[in-house]
């Protein structure tokens, strides 16, 4: 069992796999991060997650169970959500497998991802949500919604997402589908990105 008030499973290297995790979840982060840096990593596979409970206050702090936070600057000690300016188009996130993740009681979005990679080949399977947290103020948006915005590098380059596969996704008992993404998934991605809901 892992009780943390942070990133509680940290994805910085290829060729992992982690399971059979149970998690009683603080205020911040996400469960599953593999943000802050741009990263070459491949072949990770996340499986069996069981959250407890998450202490879901607000949606500040990237609270997903998913989650790529932006560009840390350690110059600061801080990263800015705003930044959109901050990805490396010649890096990879690729060959991805999150599975089996249950989240009891309110919790976070699925995900919030600042890609600052590329994405190539992830898949969301078989999660289940008991029920979203609301909350008002931060970025103005007041629920659990998950956001996957365009990222650049600094010269207006765009990163891709290729193969970006959401399926078996339950919240309560209701399932996500392509035309309940919004409604019942509170998902939201840029347009131009190949994400999949099956």
């Amino acid at each position: 069992m892992r009780h943390s008030n942070d990133d509680t499973i940290k994805l910085y290297h290829s060729d992992v796999t982690v399971s059979n995790v149970v998690v009683q979840k603080g205020s911040t982060a996400p469960i599953i991060q593999f943000g802050w840096a741009a990263r070459n990593i491949s072949n990770i596979r996340v499986s069996d997650i069981n959250i407890i409970h998450s202490r879901w206050n607000s949606n500040g702090s990237n609270p997903g169970i998913i989650g790529s936070n932006n560009l840390y600057d350690p110059s600061t000690a801080s990263t800015s959500a705003t930044n959109t300016s901050t990805a490396d188009t010649y890096s990879s996130a690729s060959n991805i497998v999150f599975s089996n993740i249950r989240s009891e009681g309110i919790s976070g979005p699925l995900m919030r991802i600042y890609a600052l990679e590329n994405l190539h080949n992830i898949t969301v399977s078989n999660v289940w949500v008991e029920e979203f947290g609301s909350c008002d103020g931060y970025e103005n948006i007041g629920i659990s919604e998950s956001f996957m915005p365009a990222m650049t590098d600094g010269n207006g380059n765009n990163i891709t997402v290729e193969g970006f596969i959401i399926e078996d996704f339950m919240v309560g008992d209701k399932k996500v589908t392509l035309d309940t993404a919004s409604t019942v998934g509170n998902l939201y991605w840029n347009p131009d990105f190949d994400v999949t809901i099956q």
